[in-house]
This record gives structure tokens, sequence and C-alpha cells, in this order.
């Protein structure tokens, strides 16, 4: 049998930006933080901190479920 795939962070955060109609760059106006940081995070999955999810998540609205992967991830 195979391994079932776990969304990455960055996965969870483009498929709910995506969910709600909007766009990464919206990211980086709404919560503040600046656009080269966001792509790193992206790029970087573990790096994010949790006051950045945190901002983000007010903005796109995580599930229970998308955070325990994020946390597992880490």
């Amino acid at each position: 049998m195979g391994k079932v795939h776990q969304p990455t962070t960055t996965e969870i955060i483009v498929a709910r930006a995506t969910l709600s109609g909007r766009r990464v760059p919206d990211l980086v106006r709404v919560t503040g933080i600046p656009e080269s940081t966001i792509y790193k995070r992206l790029r970087e999955p573990g790096t994010w901190r949790l006051e950045e999810l945190a901002a983000v998540n007010k903005y796109i609205h995580f599930t229970a479920e998308d955070l325990q992967m994020m946390m597992q991830e880490r």
C-alpha cells in the first residue's frame, strides 16, 4: 500500500489562498509581512514564525486539520 502524501505548509497556504479567491501577493498586502519574507517562507516552509502564520490565518482561515499538518511538518 502506498504512502499518503501529507501537504506541506506551502501547499496548505497556497491551497487556502486559492480556495478563498486570493493569491500570494494579496497576503503581502493584508498581513504586512514583506514580500521577500513570504516567498522565502514558501520556499522553506519550516521557517514560518508563529506570528506570521497567525497573520496569514486571519486572512485565509486555516482549518484545524491544516494546523495539525503544519505542526507535524516541523
